[in-house]
């Protein structure tokens, strides 16, 4: 269970095997709980309810270690598959049943474009996951879509807002670690 964690500061260096001992670990999960709750919290005051669609882009982008350059895939991916499982909702009781040929052939040419890897910031594992789900019939039944895009962008605001100041705090720990005089012994 204890697993080595990436260093924030060089991916491949001596410091990227370092153990997270148990007190580490239980820091860690504090501050987890401090954020998540800080987010639900955020998501209640706004009147958000789907708080599931911005944990969802989480552990999608998680999947790239919340890799910077990979959040515009993953923001794009997720608004992308939710609104063709908007379009699966809305469109068949305006127009009937001829309405799932149009959105069918889109999502043929999206699973397509997947095999191909072709169109990668918008067609890629994130849109796939939120379409998946977006498209289950419990959700399609239940769900408010304006609301869940919404909750979406929140989440991809906040989540990203976090990775961003963790990023610069370290970068400047690292930077005050290097210049300190016990640095040069």
């Amino acid at each position: 269970m204890n697993q080595s964690v990436p260093s924030a500061v060089g991916g491949n260096s001596a410091q990227s095997n370092v153990r997270v001992t148990p007190v580490q670990g239980l820091l860690v999960l504090a501050g987890v709980v401090v954020f998540v709750a800080a987010y639900l919290m955020l998501n209640h005051a706004i009147g958000l309810t789907e708080s599931w669609a911005g944990f969802l882009f989480l552990v999608c982008w998680a999947a790239s270690q919340l890799d910077l350059s990979k959040l515009p895939e993953c923001a794009v991916g997720a608004f992308v598959g939710l609104l063709v499982a908007y379009a699966m909702q809305r469109l068949p009781p305006l127009l009937g049943m001829v309405a799932y040929v149009p959105i069918l052939g889109v999502i043929l040419v999206m699973v397509y474009c997947q095999i191909m890897g072709w169109l990668t910031v918008v067609v890629n594992l994130t849109t796939m996951t939120f379409l998946t789900i977006a498209t289950m019939p419990l959700v399609q039944a239940h769900v408010s879509f304006p609301n869940l895009f919404a909750t979406l962008a929140v989440g991809v605001a906040y989540f990203a807002g976090l990775a961003l100041a963790g990023r610069w705090f370290t970068q400047r720990a690292a930077a005050r670690q290097a210049t300190s005089p016990s640095a040069d012994q």
